[in-house]
C-alpha cells in the first residue's frame, strides 16, 4: 500500500488539472490544491529520505530512488506553481 503513495499524489494532481481546465474560480482553486499536494509530496518524500525508514529491507534502493523522484517531480511542480501564482498576481496588479 505505502508504495502506491506517489500513485495517488499523481491521480489527484491529474483530477485537479482536469478541474482547472473548467477555467474561472475554478481554476485559481484547483491550482491551489494541487500546490498543496505538491508541498505534501514534497515534505512526504524528504522525510521518507531522512527517515529512511526502508533501510534494512531488501529494496532499500528501489525505494531510495522512488523517493528521489518524487522529491524532485513534486518540486520542480512546487517552484512551477508558485512562480504562476507570483505571474498571475503581477498580471492583476
Amino acid at each position: 500500500m505505502t508504495a502506491l503513495i506517489p500513485a495517488v499524489l499523481g491521480l489527484v494532481l491529474v483530477v485537479a488539472g482536469l478541474v482547472s481546465l473548467r477555467g474561472g474560480e475554478v481554476r485559481r482553486h484547483a491550482m491551489h490544491a494541487a500546490a498543496l499536494v505538491a508541498l505534501i509530496g514534497v515534505l512526504g518524500s524528504a522525510y521518507q529520505l531522512v527517515a529512511r525508514p526502508s533501510a534494512g529491507s531488501e529494496h532499500a534502493d528501489i525505494a531510495h530512488t522512488a523517493g528521489l523522484l518524487n522529491l524532485a517531480l513534486c518540486g520542480v511542480f512546487l517552484v512551477l506553481a508558485i512562480w504562476s501564482f507570483v505571474q498571475a498576481r503581477r498580471a492583476r496588479v
